[in-house]
């Protein structure tokens, strides 16, 4: 990028709270499996989190145990670009969880990713 542009591109920063990866019997798992198979980096700075709770509420099918499933298959790519943080935010539901990983996400995505 910096050879053509002159410019360095940075890494996206990607907040992702409580995502419903079980939509379309988990499509998005053979999306990121498609991904990895053509792709050698990925310039992201990902905040992955879902809510301790999620897992036994109603209606929300294995949130926390797709949230780390997700983190698994991102790290074991080695992406040399990519620096991803999970986290299982604590007592947090569907319906809470959004404002703490919102606080949590956003230090982390522009504290430099630490």
């Amino acid at each position: 990028d910096r050879d053509v542009t002159g410019v360095q591109t940075c890494a996206l920063p990607i907040l992702i709270a409580s995502p419903s990866i079980w939509y379309d019997s988990t499509v998005l798992f053979k999306y990121c499996r498609e991904y990895t198979q053509t792709h050698q980096d990925l310039k992201a700075n990902i905040y992955l989190s879902a809510g301790s709770r999620e897992e036994t509420e109603a209606g929300f099918t294995r949130m926390e145990a797709n949230v780390k499933k997700l983190a698994e298959l991102l790290d074991s790519r080695h992406y040399p670009n990519l620096r991803i943080r999970t986290q299982v935010l604590e007592g947090e539901t569907h319906f809470s969880v959004f404002p703490a990983a919102l606080n949590s996400g956003l230090r982390y995505l522009f504290s430099g990713g630490r």
